[in-house]
């Protein structure tokens, strides 16, 4: 039941943010906030959150928040939030919710990254299954595995 009074709690703060910023879509998923929009309406949700999160019980740190735009957008966005004197950090990309947020380049990179790494890993599983078999059958299904479903549900979406 507390996760549900906790949901209750912060519909006011999302209507109300809504109210404020109409121009930001924002997305919730549990304590999780998010706006899409212009620097300066992601920047004015974040400062609403900052003030009036604690009213309701959410607590936003700006300093481990992540900023995702496009490369001609930093220099804006990191401008508008120094104006309100808002500590984020600005990248290209990041992980959200199981997924990863980025350009489609920078997805291929990614993605090639992982790829390199995972096919590292399996040679190192390679050289120790001879001498611990079930240790490395153990870290195939448990860990690479679990990687890599988590690598295609990102190139792929959620459908796979």
């Amino acid at each position: 039941m507390a996760m549900q009074a906790y949901g209750i709690a912060q519909l006011s703060l999302c209507i109300s943010m809504n109210a404020m910023v109409p121009g930001a879509l924002q997305p919730w998923y549990a304590d999780d906030a998010t706006s899409v929009g212009t620097a300066a309406d992601n920047t004015r949700c974040l400062a609403f959150l900052v003030e009036n999160g604690p009213k309701c019980g959410y607590h936003p740190q700006p300093e481990k928040s992540w900023y995702v735009c496009k490369a001609e957008d930093g220099a804006v966005a990191k401008e508008e939030f120094e104006k309100l004197d808002l500590p984020i950090r600005v990248t290209r990309g990041q992980r959200y919710l199981g997924g990863f947020v980025v350009s489609d380049e920078e997805k291929v990179a990614w993605l090639h990254e992982s790829c390199r790494k995972w096919a590292s890993a399996v040679g190192t599983f390679a050289k120790l299954a001879d001498r611990w078999p079930q240790t490395v059958y153990a870290g195939l299904n448990f860990i690479l595995q679990n990687q890599w479903q988590y690598v295609q549900r990102v190139v792929m979406g959620p459908g796979i």
